[in-house]
């Protein structure tokens, strides 16, 4: 796990596009009839991944 985390920080890039596809599975998980949705999931995925302080480049940023 912490292999996994170092180079998340060494590459904040990763982290966006992991969020992403993170929270595009979770939106399409369907439970009895409910879905959150991908937005919903990847903000939820976003959270996650953002508590992990990543520190992100000025120029990633814009």
């Amino acid at each position: 796990m912490d292999y996994f985390i170092k180079a998340l920080q060494q590459n904040p890039e990763l982290a966006i596009f992991l969020a992403l596809a993170v929270g595009f599975a979770i939106g399409r998980v369907k439970i009895g009839g409910f879905s959150l949705g991908t937005v919903v999931g990847t903000l939820f995925a976003g959270v996650i991944i953002g508590q992990l302080d990543l520190k992100v480049p000025a120029l990633v940023r814009t």
